[in-house]
């Protein structure tokens, strides 16, 4: 029996762990494909982008992992999946399954807003290792010529709290260089109240949040649309725009290429519609 895990994080590498548990290598091959050769810890992102901490101190090579677990390690990208046939094709080869779990996690749809970057736009993220690399990287040529900062999210982003924490760090940050007086900064998000989180709240988080904000001078705009991103500034859906000298926006999550390009296998955004197991609708 052959079992093929498609993605090298928290869903891969608890697949991978768990079902070695179960199953001996006498009895499963196991072969996990990720793209990447590192496991990197994302809720440290944060971190990375805010120059504390590096990708290095944050991540362990993979193949090092699993080889003392006797589970294959394949570093390619996968290309797209045929159920018909039950194979991965990746960049430079196709391997067959008889189970196949996916575990790829989100893509970062940067594209759903105009500038937003980093890469093909002035806007920075945090939601990848690049994206926190760049971000740190312009935010240090920032602090050398300071201005207005916009942070928040974008319409459909549904991991919220790392806006959160990067804004506080940075008021942190500027605080402890005497030069928060030089940074206005304005947090915009869709929420319709701060603390909101995709699921309504959590106890007393939204007076927590909107008590830190007016304490620390932080400007904030809930059920606030970010349309476009220039050099200059941050607009949104209302007519508004904000002055922004360096913008860090969350952007809405998308399904990973590889799945998104297999026909059959996710929905329109990408993502795999499953069932109360999370298995395949129709290829389980």
């Amino acid at each position: 029996m052959h079992i093929i895990i498609i993605g090298g994080s928290f869903g891969g590498l608890t697949a991978a762990f768990e079902l070695r548990k179960i199953f001996s290598k006498s009895r499963c091959e196991i072969t996990l494909i990720s793209k990447d050769d590192r496991f990197v810890f994302i809720p440290s992102l944060p971190w990375v982008a805010m120059g504390e901490k590096t990708i290095e101190q944050i991540s362990f090579a993979l193949e090092r992992t699993l080889s003392k677990q006797k589970i294959d390690f394949v570093h390619d990208a996968v290309l797209r999946i045929d159920p018909g046939k039950q194979t991965v094709i990746t960049n430079r080869d196709e391997y067959r399954y008889d189970y196949l779990v996916i575990a790829t996690g989100h893509r970062s749809a940067n594209e759903a807003v105009p500038g937003l970057g980093p890469f093909d736009g002035p806007g920075h993220s945090l939601m990848s290792p690049p994206e926190a690399v760049e971000a740190r990287d312009a935010l240090r040529n920032f602090l050398e010529n300071p201005g207005p900062v916009v942070a928040g999210c974008a319409p459909g982003a549904s991991c919220i709290g790392p806006a959160y924490e990067f804004v506080f760090e940075l008021d942190h940050l500027l605080r402890r260089r005497k030069m928060r007086h030089e940074v206005p900064i304005t947090f915009l998000t869709p929420e319709p109240f701060l603390g909101h989180f995709g699921v309504g709240g959590m106890g007393k988080v939204r007076q927590m949040l909107e008590a830190e904000f007016d304490g620390r001078e932080i400007r904030y705009q809930t059920s606030s649309a970010v349309s476009r991103i220039t050099g200059s500034t941050v607009e949104t859906a209302d007519g508004n725009a904000f002055d922004s000298s360096y913008s860090l926006i969350i952007p809405p999550l998308a399904g990973v290429r590889g799945v998104a390009d297999s026909p059959g296998v996710a929905n329109p955004k990408g993502f795999v519609p499953v069932d109360e197991h999370y298995r395949h609708k129709e290829f389980s």
